[in-house]
């Protein structure tokens, strides 16, 4: 359990927090509201992730690299903002969403692969 403790993950996990809690009362801007979760969204599900796989794979030295932090954000910009959309109206399609996956990818790649 030792792994789950990174200072980044706990960074962008508590601002996660703090910013749905902020949106639940009411406390919050248009950016913040339509963007943040988004930029945060990549680091962890790419931590999380790296986790379960050195769970899977039996090598607790596993660390994500550049081509899993590529492929994440590319799969997240399809599933949310190509896919769901088509079929789903509640998704809405937003080329700043797909930026605000790419600046939460820098955000990892700073954070976990370098």
């Amino acid at each position: 359990m030792q792994q789950l403790v990174n200072g980044w993950f706990l960074l962008f996990v508590g601002l996660y927090l703090t910013h749905s809690g902020c949106m639940f009362y009411g406390y919050s801007t248009p950016f913040l509201r339509s963007y943040f979760g988004d930029i945060l969204a990549l680091p962890i599900i790419l931590y999380l992730s790296t986790l379960v796989l050195r769970f899977i794979l039996q090598k607790p030295g596993f660390n994500a690299d550049i081509t899993m932090l590529i492929s994440l954000w590319a799969l997240l910009s399809l599933v949310f903002e190509v896919f769901l959309p088509s079929y789903y109206p509640r998704y809405t399609a937003d080329f700043w969403d797909v930026i605000a996956y790419g600046v939460g990818a820098l955000l990892a790649y700073v954070a976990f692969v370098k």
